[in-house]
């Protein structure tokens, strides 16, 4: 069960103002809300027909009994019959996953104007390295070609503002 739900549990089927609960079912549990509950259940009672129909006729009378029936007990499963439905919904229900790629097949049924796709690798170390000396390389040109270019620019700036400050102001003592 998981730890995470913490919550009184009791097995059994209530009426709406009757306790204590009138009948007990196996693998059926209580929880404060119906979500929890139903995760925390397991499918023990569907494997009895008894069981079965004394849910669907607490549940709804007007179901006949014989519209469900059991689960086979001698079909194997990679499940217990204990397991919880949380588990079961967890792992989608799937028995048995059996991935066969035929691209063949595919391509013969589906017939597509244009095929792409992508392949995800790892870069080499010997492609890095270049891209690392290539990216360097670029740097080193752009750098020399615009570096005379600012230096230029900000002399002229500076030089500017120094003779600027350094002219006596001569209106003021004539």
């Amino acid at each position: 069960m998981d730890d995470a739900i913490s919550v009184t549990i009791a097995q059994a089927i209530f009426e709406i103002q009757i306790y204590p609960p009138r009948e007990f079912v196996d693998g059926w549990y209580i929880a404060c809300w119906p979500i929890e509950s139903l995760l925390l259940s397991t499918l023990e009672s569907f494997y009895d027909e008894t069981t079965l129909n004394r849910i669907i006729t607490n549940v709804n009378s007007s179901t006949p009994l014989n519209s469900f029936t059991v689960l086979n007990a001698s079909v194997s499963s990679r499940f217990n019959r204990i397991s919880s439905l949380n588990v079961l919904t967890n792992e989608l229900f799937i028995e048995n996953w059996t991935e066969i790629l035929n691209y063949t097949s595919y391509f013969g049924q589906c017939q597509p104007q244009s095929c792409l796709y992508d392949i995800n690798e790892r870069a080499q170390v010997l492609y890095i390295i270049t891209s690392l000396l290539g990216l360097y390389g670029g740097l080193t040109v752009v750098l020399r070609i615009i570096i005379p270019y600012i230096v230029t620019y900000l002399v002229n700036k500076l030089g500017r503002r120094a003779t600027l400050v350094a002219q006596p102001d001569t209106t003021v003592g004539e």
